[in-house]
């Protein structure tokens, strides 16, 4: 795979297109979650949206992998999988791009002087994912989630904006919160396509089995899996808390938005675990318009920690 790179000239007018295209392939992708993005200026939207463009290419190639027979590949093929989107990575922040997408992440990396190990830290848990598969326990879990949601989060407050030179370690955490909340939320999802992110330790702790996910019933051991996860995520929300009282405003309302309804939906499937058997998962699309009109009308959700301090206003 890496052998067939090619990388292409990229002109000011195919970024600008490429910015424009960026915008309706997150919304798409990532649509319930982007309506926390609504309200950002549009320099840190663009920016953001070349983001959500990275994490799409990391996440194409683990469905790719999966699609192609994942684990049972030999050793050779599914390194060939990290080493293509680890050379695509390399190339945007040396000038040499595959498509004037990726040139995108580059000029917002310059504009908004993101630090390159996040981008370099998310290619490397891509690698982690296509190398180990299925994290074999619960700090395993803890060291992906880091690296693939804890990296893209720090990238993301730095852009947003952020008052304190401290945030990456509280930033990395919430990340990784916020990843591990999906990953859960999507549990059955993932079953059906044989894709599982949650720790094997904890499947075997609480019985369950990737039948019991794909069943069409509910059944005890998942109730085991979902609760106690939901219980871990309240700690790692905890965890994550100073996070926000160093984030300027517009970024604030951001990560308050998103942690507000990820956590909301945890502790409505930790009441109910049945519903990450419905065909769309736990957040139907009545939640996810109410997400959005509450954070329109600067409505926050509740959260699992108290806030500590005031957020500051980007002037």
């Amino acid at each position: 795979m890496s052998s067939e790179l090619q990388f292409i000239n990229v002109t000011p007018h195919d970024i600008q297109r490429a910015r424009k295209s960026n915008r309706p392939l997150g919304n798409r992708n990532f649509s319930k979650w982007t309506w926390a993005l609504s309200n950002l200026p549009a320099e840190e939207r663009g920016a953001i949206d070349s983001l959500l463009f990275f994490v799409n290419e990391g996440q194409t190639v683990i469905r790719d992998f999966t699609a192609q027979g994942g684990p049972q590949l030999d050793d050779q093929t599914r390194m060939e999988f990290a080493t293509d989107f680890r050379e695509k990575t390399d190339g945007a922040f040396c000038g040499r791009f595959v498509s004037p997408e990726w040139a995108t992440i580059s000029e917002s990396k310059k504009h908004f002087l993101v630090p390159g190990q996040f981008f370099f830290d998310y290619a490397l848990g891509i690698d982690h994912a296509i190398r180990f598969g299925q994290p074999k326990t619960y700090e395993d879990l803890l060291v992906r989630a880091s690296l693939l949601g804890g990296s893209i989060l720090a990238a993301a407050v730095k852009i947003m904006g952020v008052s304190n030179p401290s945030y990456i370690v509280p930033a990395v955490k919430c990340g990784r919160a916020l990843l591990i909340a999906q990953w859960l939320i999507d549990v059955r999802n993932h079953a059906l396509k044989n894709d599982l992110w949650l720790a094997q330790e904890d499947f075997e702790a609480t019985g369950c089995t990737i039948g019991n996910l794909r069943a069409n019933e509910h059944s005890k051991p998942v109730t085991y899996l979902v609760r106690l996860y939901a219980h871990r995520l309240e700690q790692l929300f905890r965890e994550a808390s100073s996070l926000i009282p160093i984030l300027d405003f517009d970024c604030s309302r951001v990560i308050r938005g998103l942690i507000g309804a990820a956590w909301k939906t945890v502790l409505k499937i930790q009441v109910s675990p049945e519903l990450v058997f419905q065909e769309n998962g736990p957040v139907s699309n009545r939640d996810q318009f109410a997400f959005k009109a509450r954070y329109v009308l600067g409505l926050d959700e509740p959260l699992p920690f108290e806030i500590g301090s005031h957020e500051t206003h980007k002037h």
